[in-house]
């Protein structure tokens, strides 16, 4: 059978018109579901907990063509289909068409899915906008049970807290008990300075040196017993609460390990001690002088620092002042590049939008001559069925009308005649419904041409709404920021580099004034220090002058009054001292075991409060997500619909126009 290969490319460039289409809309359904990831990935684990299913569908990977896109038939010349299986009676048998419809059934599974994936979306898209309003709903249920599940922890955290704050007091109050229960010794008793020796029925009496150095030695030993038990109880207290537990007491109390010398024994009058206590004290006296300097030193440095300090901090306003004018400036000048390239991109879509207009109308011009050819093809068919019809009937009425014996030559040619006119009218006729055919073909390419153009055009005109959007939005910030900007509105154009340079060189300066004021707080607290130091050597001075006119004191009685009447005065003065000394470090200890419950046991109570309080942090993190979330899904639910539905009307088409009818026009193409 000899083909006509003309209308026969016609079928073919419809298919690859057909596949171009559903290129295309694969490619749109994967950039819709690529737009919505985009959007939407932002928000898939913090709104996990509201378990929605189209979230998660729409942050996955975009689903790709089935494999059978791969599978179709492509001509090898696919321009002027030229090759040897483009056009001929293999394509439409085995290629075009498929052994039993092997490739149309492709074309039909990949329109089918196609459209299967678009009502995916679509009602993803549904789902998603009602999301917004049901992590909401789900954060109340989740901040309800937070608080249910907090007031049930601390209930029976209170109970064991309790218990363990019980334990920590009474192990501070044991500690001290015991300290407080070892008893001073007798620091009166001058028997050993006297050099009474033991005899019957008297013991060898004991130093004062000896008896406080027991007393000490005691006392650290029964406060270095206590002390694990209440450093253990505050850690186990710590524990509990999951925290860190503070510094306690040190590991020995802070007794003097020895008498000082000067309370143990008299000086003998123009003795190396006496001396010595004697230029001690006037060395005393000129280090106390020179503490003095000191001081005022560090007096007038700190005034010193102070003012720089205030100056330097001026500065570092104002010139945070300015960086936040340089911000508002940069900002005020990329808005308006944005705006200058929002406008540029406007002209863009305008002279797009405009050459799809063009395209769209010689599309649908085509699309008129086609339907006008068609429609003219149709009545000419018309007529020449009528006019078949009618030289039919004559020929059968011919043919019938034999002569018996005259006229037969006559008969049979004039037969003839009318048998070669219905040949000739029979192929006229059936060119022309071979043509209405391929008429018919082009009308339907050119009718999915029409979808995709109008397509085209929709997202070209979204895009422009899009674009105008924008720029309305960008130039009301542009006025309120120019507003809140005032005179520091930049005098003329300038481009945001310019800004950007003026803004990092007004942040080197921030951070030049930022270091200088580090430096001069830090030689603020070195000069606060050293002050510090300096109070505490003053002081010192003033307890080592004490003690060396003690000293001197003790040896000028002893030379005016006598050894006897020395030792006790140095007695009673040893006694008053220890006391002092026993009764300050007693005393701070006391102090501090007695506030253990506001020092340990109350900052404890404080982080169980709180480490039970509802934290809300999961119901906090759903709701504010699914506040941000409600305008995006708002926005971009209706935009993507739109598309997909673009899309979807597209493949409704080539299922009608091509799926629908390709099988029987194969038929009728190549039998």
């Amino acid at each position: 059978m000899a083909y006509d290969l003309q209308p026969l490319h016609s079928y073919v460039r419809f298919y690859q018109a057909v596949v171009t289409q559903l290129t295309a809309a694969w490619d749109n359904l994967a950039r819709i579901h690529g737009v919505a990831k985009e959007a939407l990935e932002p928000f898939a684990e913090p709104l996990k907990p509201a378990e929605s299913e189209a979230l998660a569908a729409a942050v996955t990977q975009a689903t790709q063509p089935p494999p059978a896109y791969t599978s179709l038939w492509k001509p090898e010349d696919s321009h002027g289909l030229t090759g040897l299986t483009d056009v001929y009676e293999v394509v439409g048998r085995f290629s075009f068409q498929g052994e039993d419809n092997q490739n149309l059934s492709r074309v039909q599974l990949l329109v089918a899915t196609g459209r299967n994936e678009i009502v995916a979306q679509r009602f993803r898209l549904q789902e998603l906008v009602k999301l917004p309003e049901l992590a909401k709903k789900k954060s109340s249920a989740l901040a309800d049970e937070e608080t249910s599940h907090a007031a049930e922890r601390r209930r029976e955290m209170i109970m064991g807290f309790d218990q363990l704050a019980e334990v920590v007091t009474y192990r501070a109050k044991q500690t001290m008990d015991a300290v407080r229960a070892v008893p001073l010794p007798d620091m009166t008793n001058i028997d050993a300075e006297l050099g009474v020796v033991a005899g019957p029925g008297r013991p060898q009496p004991e130093s004062a040196a000896d008896a406080y150095r027991k007393y000490a030695t005691k006392v650290d030993q029964v406060y270095q017993t206590c002390l694990p038990f209440l450093r253990k109880a505050i850690s186990n207290l710590y524990t509990f609460v999951a925290a860190e537990a503070p510094s306690s007491w040190p590991d020995s109390l802070p007794l003097q390990k020895e008498l000082p010398e000067e309370l143990v024994r008299i000086p003998v009058a123009d003795s190396v001690e006496l001396q010595q206590a004697q230029a001690s004290i006037k060395a005393l006296a000129d280090e106390e002088i020179q503490l003095s300097r000191m001081k005022d030193e560090i007096t007038s440095g700190l005034s010193r620092i102070d003012s720089e300090l205030n100056a330097s901090m001026l500065k570092e306003s104002e010139v945070s002042a300015e960086i936040a004018t340089a911000t508002g400036v940069l900002e005020y000048v990329a808005l308006q590049e944005a705006i200058e390239s929002l406008g540029h991109e406007l002209k863009a879509l305008a002279a797009q939008k405009a050459e799809r207009v063009r395209a769209a109308g010689n599309v649908l011009e085509q699309h008129k001559q086609t339907e006008a050819s068609i429609t003219q093809l149709t009545e000419e068919l018309t007529r020449r069925t009528e006019e078949l019809s009618a030289l039919r009937t004559q020929l059968e009425k011919e043919q019938a009308d034999e002569p018996v014996l005259f006229g037969k030559e006559e008969w049979r040619t004039k037969v003839g005649a009318t048998t070669a006119r219905v040949e000739e009218l029979g192929t006229l006729y059936s060119q022309r419904l071979a043509m209405l055919n391929q008429l018919k073909i082009e009308q339907s390419a050119l009718s999915v041409k029409v979808q995709t153009e109008q397509a085209h055009l929709g997202i070209v005109e979204r895009s422009a709404q899009d674009a105008v959007g924008k720029l309305d939005t960008f130039q009301k910030q542009l006025r309120d920021l120019g507003q809140r900007l005032g005179a520091s509105r930049p005098a003329r154009p300038i481009r945001a580099t310019e800004a950007e340079q003026a803004l990092v060189v007004l942040t080197e300066r921030r951070v030049d004034a930022v270091e200088r004021i580090e430096r001069l707080r830090a030689e603020q607290r070195r000069l606060k220090e050293d002050g510090t130091r300096v109070l505490a050597r003053a002081k010192q001075i003033e307890v080592e002058r004490q003690h060396m006119r003690a000293m001197m004191q003790s040896a000028q009685t002893a030379a005016t009054q006598g050894r006897d009447a020395a030792l006790r005065q140095l007695a009673a003065q040893r006694r008053s001292t220890v006391e002092a000394h026993v009764t300050e470090v007693l005393g701070a200890l006391e102090k501090s075991l007695t506030s253990v419950g506001m020092v340990f046991v109350d900052p404890a109570r404080e982080e169980m409060m709180k480490s039970t309080e509802p934290s809300h942090k999961v119901s906090d993190s759903v709701k504010e997500h699914a506040e941000k979330l409600d305008p995006i899904v708002q926005k971009l639910g209706p935009e993507l619909d739109a598309e997909l539905a673009a899309q979807d009307a597209a493949l409704a088409q080539i299922q009608k126009e091509f799926c629908d009818r390709a099988p029987d026009a194969c038929r009728t193409a190549w039998g």
